[in-house]
């Protein structure tokens, strides 16, 4: 059955010279969403957003990302059933997009198909991954591969936010396709400044003086690895009781029992499993050390924001991250899966103050993330006239 199009639109809609498609998975809390509303709320004045969301109905940032004037229209984008082509088609017409900008990565060719049968000048692909987030079956790979084989030929740009991405994706390319560009996710410096003291943030998390925190943000899911994260984390807490851990995510507030029964009864009480949160900035600067054991990412959002936090950061050996880390410092990186590996170097980072200070990489994060620096260079390609 073909779904209902739901179409939210905030009190006072933009109107303006150019109007710009988005495609998002959901309006829910991940990566791809949290660029979005970074983005929208960043677009030049005069510009309209319609946000073209693929789930049904709408989900927790929904409100926050109607409140930058965008146009929201759920539902209708799920696959090749001729109606919902269709239907795709005159919703596409109707809006009289300048561009569409395909968030979903490698599920992005048919709706750029359709954007070129609509007549839309732009068509841009922004891989948000570096792998696949599905089990490579043959036949969910086959229609993969249809469906980047539809982005090489009717995108006007292919963007990843890692080179890894573009490696992984359109290594045919590589080297001689103009339209292939890495640009970083944004995050501006004074989003990461934190609003509550340190000492009132712990104090609120029940968090002893002398508590030294480890913190990690991301959802529960195969790609963050939460089995290394708990396993490097239990046994650095049972060699120094002054450890604490923080787990903020979709998701850790409930955890598998998988995941929940790696945590030992005596150490319940010195974990703060939060799940969603909206004060991601006072948690970085509450904490002590982020962790990072990811064994896939696009561009590590919640990795860089530890960054700009001047936290510690310890993080698992793969591209992408090595794309955001300090040469100097890729030595430093432990390899995925690897939970003694990452228990050591949160020893050795805890230990000893030059260990820690070896893996703040601020300056880094600054000169990756600057807004200044990447919304000319995608406002050049989404925008007409800019």
């Amino acid at each position: 059955m073909m779904a209902v199009i739901q179409k939210h639109r905030a009190d006072k809609p933009r109107a303006g010279k150019s109007t710009i498609g988005f495609v998002i998975v959901s309006s829910g809390i991940g990566g791809m969403e949290t660029y979005l509303l970074r983005l929208l709320s960043r677009l030049p004045v005069g510009t309209r957003a319609v946000v073209f969301v693929r789930a049904d109905a709408p989900g927790v940032l929904h409100s926050e990302l109607a409140a930058t004037g965008a146009v929201l229209i759920y539902g209708g984008l799920g696959n090749a059933h001729p109606l919902r082509l269709a239907r795709l088609y005159w919703r596409l017409r109707a809006e009289r997009l300048d561009a569409v900008v395909d968030l979903t990565g490698v599920f992005a060719g048919i709706t750029l198909w359709v954007a070129w049968l609509a007549g839309i000048p732009r068509r841009i692909v922004f891989h948000r991954r570096s792998t696949y987030a599905f089990r490579e079956t043959r036949a969910r790979m086959a229609f993969t591969r249809f469906s980047i084989a539809l982005v090489e030929r009717f995108a006007t740009a292919i963007l990843a936010n890692s080179r890894s991405a573009l490696d992984r994706f359109h290594a045919r390319l590589i080297g001689r396709d103009r339209r292939l560009g890495v640009i970083a996710n944004i995050i501006d410096d004074a989003d990461m400044q934190p609003l509550r003291p340190r000492a009132v943030v712990r104090t609120q998390l029940a968090l002893p003086d002398d508590a030294i925190v480890l913190l990690h943000v991301g959802r529960v899911d195969p790609a963050k690895d939460h089995g290394t994260l708990l396993r490097a984390m239990v046994s650095a807490m049972k060699a120094n009781p002054r450890l604490f851990a923080m787990l903020v995510g979709p998701g850790t507030d409930r955890l598998p029992a998988s995941l929940a029964g790696l945590i030992p009864p005596d150490l319940h009480d010195r974990f703060r499993l939060l799940g969603n949160r909206t004060d991601i900035a006072d948690l970085n600067h509450a904490a002590d050390v982020f962790v990072f054991p990811s064994v896939t990412e696009g561009q590590p959002n919640a990795l860089l924001e530890a960054m700009l936090c001047g936290l510690p950061v310890i993080a698992s050996d793969i591209a992408p991250i090595r794309e955001v880390v300090p040469a100097r410092a890729h030595a430093l990186l432990v390899a995925p899966g690897d939970a003694a590996g990452f228990a050591a170097a949160i020893h050795a980072c805890v230990n000893d103050p030059a260990q820690a200070d070896a893996r703040r990489y601020r300056a880094e994060a600054q000169r990756i993330t600057a807004p200044d620096t990447i919304l000319p260079r995608l406002f050049s390609l989404i925008l007409p006239d800019h």
